[in-house]
């Protein structure tokens, strides 16, 4: 089970498409790095403007959100979608 990913190709356009792609699934990236926690979903994120690339680490999934069928799997694939709906890879 993955619990981080590495993309590329985040120009500060795809990540602000992807900021607010996130925000509608009810993630809030807010900054270039940080931690967000809601319901039951928490991970760690890491923007480099310069190097267009966006780390995601530490994903975990407790409850409610585990009790709904998430997983780390299921909220990096989530992820990994908004970033592909964005232009990024």
């Amino acid at each position: 089970m993955a619990n981080s990913a590495h993309y590329i190709n985040i120009s500060p356009a795809v990540y602000n498409c992807l900021t607010t792609k996130l925000a509608k699934a009810g993630i809030h990236i807010h900054g270039d790095s940080g931690h967000v926690a809601k319901s039951g979903v928490s991970l760690d994120y890491d923007y480099n403007s310069k190097a267009e690339t966006l780390n995601i680490t530490n994903v975990k999934v407790g409850f409610p959100a585990s009790w709904a069928g998430y997983n780390p799997d299921k909220v990096i694939t989530a992820i990994t979608n908004a970033v592909h709906d964005c232009g990024g890879k």
